[in-house]
């Protein structure tokens, strides 16, 4: 038979990249009270063609927790991120990790410029 190999477009990246998200796991070491809920979020994204790439602990061992985004297409797109409570600081941040540069937030809530196709890093702390 005859086959053909074709480079997806960016779009059908997206779609392959689906078939390897799964739900994220956790583990309780014990029961204990607490402040928080028993059920809640640790935030909420919203954006056209937005993905949450990462969600790691900082490599420097800083306070808070780096969030890296990607726009998946081929145009500019802001990303908002609804944290449950205003964050001490959000900083964006490069792949190393190595620069912080402070970003204005609206409270609970961060808006990020996306340029096509690229990642940005945050790093939130709550």
């Amino acid at each position: 038979g005859v086959s053909a190999v074709t480079e997806p477009s960016g779009d059908s990246y997206s779609r392959i990249s689906d078939l390897f998200c799964h739900p994220v796991s956790f583990v309780t070491a014990s029961a204990h009270s607490g402040e928080l809920p028993a059920e809640g979020s640790l935030f909420k994204l919203s954006g056209k063609n937005v993905r949450v790439s990462a969600v790691k602990t900082p490599e420097d061992g800083k306070n808070g927790y780096i969030l890296r985004l990607y726009n998946s297409s081929d145009k500019e797109t802001v990303a908002t991120v609804k944290l449950p409570a205003s964050p001490k600081g959000v900083y964006r941040t490069d792949a190393a990790e190595s620069t912080d540069l402070p970003l204005l937030t609206a409270g609970k809530e961060i808006s990020v410029k996306l340029l096509p196709r690229k990642i940005a890093a945050l790093r939130i702390v709550p």
